[in-house]
């Protein structure tokens, strides 16, 4: 089965969450969260690669479901500089970040990593007057990998994580039981949602509301 792309989205502000609209005209609420990676130098054979990594999760609020909807893997941040660099695989975050705004809405991110990286990051980031607006950049603490990664293993484990081909490979990448950027922004995103999950807002009227703003909803493709 293809994994469901949506089509077009609307983003309910009021309650923090955002109506995504599918080819058969079923349309589910998410509550959006990403995570990353921040880039480390990964040994692989004679030569070391810096590989860093960003995801975006949609968990639908109903069935409570995550689905990784965007991800790409990254090794600095600026775009502008990346085509200015002589590297062929210079990757930068920065679109990923845009467009993960203007085609979602979504600009929360969860990291877990020793405290360098993310500041070198942040700064470069924060820096950069080619993202706008600037993220929401989160660190989730935990102290068993292990444990952490259950988050992971068990909606997979039960179906209710929902995955591309290509971001299964990448997550899969250098054996399951060692670190993989791919697999860690994933698990920074789904550890983020669990301690913080989305919350109906006091004067909400549930589902009957949600249909409301479903019939009269303005969609916005999904580039």
């Amino acid at each position: 089965m293809p994994f469901p792309r949506p089509i077009a989205i609307q983003r309910l502000s009021e309650r923090d969450t955002t109506l995504a609209k599918f080819e058969d005209e079923t349309v589910g609420e998410y509550y959006l969260r990403g995570g990353i990676a921040w880039p480390s130098v990964d040994t692989m054979g004679t030569r070391g690669e810096i590989r860093g990594y960003a995801v975006m999760v949609g968990v639908n609020v109903k069935t409570d479901r995550a689905c990784v909807f965007e991800f790409t893997p990254f090794n600095m941040i600026n775009a502008e500089i990346a085509m200015h660099r002589s590297a062929v695989g210079a990757r930068p975050l920065g679109p990923f970040l845009n467009r993960c705004w203007s085609a979602w809405y979504a600009g929360t991110y969860y990291w877990h990593d020793h405290g360098e990286p993310h500041f070198q990051y942040r700064s470069q980031i924060m820096r950069d007057e080619s993202i706008n607006p600037k993220p929401r950049l989160i660190l989730i603490e935990w102290d068993d990998d292990k444990a952490a990664h259950q988050v992971f293993w068990t909606p997979a484990n039960m179906g209710r994580l929902g995955l591309e081909e290509q971001y299964k490979t990448a997550v899969a990448e250098g054996g399951m039981d060692d670190y993989g950027p791919a697999r860690h922004a994933l698990v920074c995103a789904l550890v983020g949602i669990q301690r913080r999950p989305w919350r109906p807002p006091q004067d909400s009227d549930s589902s009957d509301h949600v249909l409301d703003m479903t019939e009269r909803a303005i969609w916005h493709p999904v580039p």
